[in-house]
Order: C-alpha cells, then structure tokens, then sequence
C-alpha cells in the first residue's frame, strides 16, 4: 500500500509541476494506448487520495506510464520482490502438475498392466 501511495502523491506533485490539466494526461494516456475515465482520473487526484485504495494495473500503472514517462521508474524493490515470489510460485505449481501428471500416466500403466495380465490368463 505504501508503494502505491508513493506513487499518487508523486503523480500529484508531476502533474502540478507540469501544470496538467485531465485532458492533458487523457490525452498522453491514449497516445500510450491507455484510456480512463475521466472520473476516475479526478478521484486519482483528489485530496487525501493516497490513502484510498485504487487497482494498481487498471487505474495507477497507466497514469504513472503517461506522467513519468518510463515505466522503470515504477520498479520498486517491492516489485521486484512480488516478481521473485510469482516465479517461485509458478515454478512451484508447475512442478506440482508434472508430479500429478506423472502419477496418473503411471496409474494407467498400472491399469493397463492388470487388463494385459488378466487377458495372459
């Protein structure tokens, strides 16, 4: 939360530098191929808007990427870190459906091996 919070009050502090208006950032937003309602931007950059919560990806991440310009002034070590984790995580999984995968190939053989000994009878 402190992350994106950060981030809002830095979006607040770019767009009064640069004196943006909403159409300003709607309209660097959608050169991005990025689009918001314009609500939605107002209640961004409303007071005390830090500490409310918005989806990071739909409504943050797209202003941050029109005001700051590079996205890798948005990788934070926090970031970084939910990246670490995902891959971990993903790895995990995938190994967790390998062994599965293997158990039931080897549960058919097993299967298939008492048919074939059954018909040797």
């Amino acid at each position: 939360m402190t992350r994106t919070r950060d981030i809002i009050l830095r979006l607040k502090e770019v767009r009064k530098d640069k004196d943006l208006s909403y159409n300003d950032i709607l309209d660097m937003m959608e050169q991005n191929g990025d689009y918001l309602a314009k609500s939605t931007l107002s209640r961004v950059f409303s007071k005390g808007s830090e500490d409310l919560s918005f989806r990071y990806e739909e409504t943050i991440r797209p202003i941050a990427k029109a005001l700051l310009g590079s996205e890798d002034e948005l990788r934070t070590e926090g970031n970084k870190k939910s990246i670490k984790r995902l891959r971990k995580e993903r790895k995990r999984m995938n190994m967790e459906f390998l062994i599965n995968q293997i158990e039931l190939k080897d549960r058919r053989i097993d299967m298939l091996l008492d048919v074939v000994l059954k018909n040797r009878m």
